[in-house]
């Protein structure tokens, strides 16, 4: 395993409590730091090879597509859908069915509640989407 790659759990834990640093909210940060920790504790110890690999990443794109069209009928509608979905777990602010605004156009939220983690997770997918094409293109050309 190379350095760089042991950073990477530690990096994505960083960027989740983000938006949660810039308001304060402590308690949403530790509980983020706990629940993403144990995800990913989860995640290192079912990925057996490199297929494991690429299937979670194909899965996690395959997620952020639904996510990136919600976002664009957000956008254009005014209306998150995922403001009809009601959850104990949430934060109160969470999901708010009034459409946050920034020099009049939409702060598109998708399911994240906040718009700084919604465009964060949509770059690290971008990423992953880049990844994945590079890793393809060199199967195809061996």
């Amino acid at each position: 395993v190379k350095k760089t790659e042991i950073l990477f759990p530690f990096i994505y834990i960083a960027l989740a409590c983000t938006s949660y640093a810039i308001h304060g909210e402590l308690d949403l940060i530790i509980r983020t730091i706990l629940e993403k920790g144990f995800l990913l504790l989860l995640i290192e110890r079912s990925l057996r090879n490199q297929k494991d690999v690429d299937d979670l990443i194909d899965t996690i794109i395959l997620f952020s597509v639904f996510e990136a069209l919600t976002a664009v009928f957000h956008f254009f509608s005014d209306i998150n859908v995922f403001s009809f979905v009601q959850s104990a777990n949430l934060p109160t602010h969470s999901l708010d069915s009034a459409t946050q605004y920034r020099i009049n156009m939409v702060r598109v939220e998708g399911s994240f509640g906040h718009a700084i983690t919604f465009a964060i997770y949509i770059s690290i997918c971008a990423c992953l989407s880049l990844y994945r094409y590079n890793g393809t293109k060199e199967k195809n050309l061996k």
